[in-house]
């Protein structure tokens, strides 16, 4: 399967070291090294508006049977 474009990207090549970070989700530079690198992972990442990261979780994944994942903290939405 090969990247399309979509509303949300066009799809780009990049090499690793010049992975545009500043123009992605903010949780991007968090977790990506551990999917390039093939390391199995949980997270979680609570934003206030689109670009603050409010809190946040990763943790390595050794056993996927015992995996347990936490809850999500929940926080009022402000009706608009």
């Amino acid at each position: 399967m090969s990247p399309v474009l979509c509303v949300e990207m066009r799809p780009q090549w990049y090499t690793l070291d010049s992975i545009p970070f500043d123009d992605m989700w903010a949780d991007d530079r968090f977790w990506f090294s551990r999917m390039v690198a093939g390391e199995p992972f949980y997270g979680y990442f609570t934003y206030r508006g689109l670009d603050t990261i409010v809190s946040h979780q990763l943790a390595a994944v050794t056993d996927f049977k015992a995996l347990t994942v936490p809850q999500c903290p929940s926080y009022p939405v402000a009706a608009s």
